[in-house]
């Protein structure tokens, strides 16, 4: 069984064999780009719950300031960088 050419980027496959003389002829790699969409549907998931909580958070702050201003604070601050570091992840 021949060996399959490793020159291809990622994302990609040559259908000739290891070691071809001249160009490769590369196809995408349909497991590939399945898998990436995959993932980024789950971030993006992640990032719409993650800004429902944060407008959760927000609409909430009024009740929360019963608690004492310094919990709202932190409430809301720590919703607002969970959206942030999880919107950093996902590239649009």
């Amino acid at each position: 069984m021949e060996q399959q050419c490793q020159a291809p980027p990622s994302g990609w496959l040559c259908t000739r064999g290891s070691g071809h003389d001249g160009p490769c002829a590369a196809v995408p790699d349909i497991e590939y780009f399945s898998n990436a969409a995959e993932a980024r549907v789950a971030k993006l998931v992640k990032l719409v719950e993650a800004a429902d909580y944060l407008q959760h958070c927000r609409r909430r702050k009024e009740q929360y300031l019963g608690y004492g201003l310094e919990n709202a604070k932190k409430s809301v601050d720590r919703a607002s960088d969970h959206y942030d570091f999880l919107r950093s992840q996902v590239k649009m």
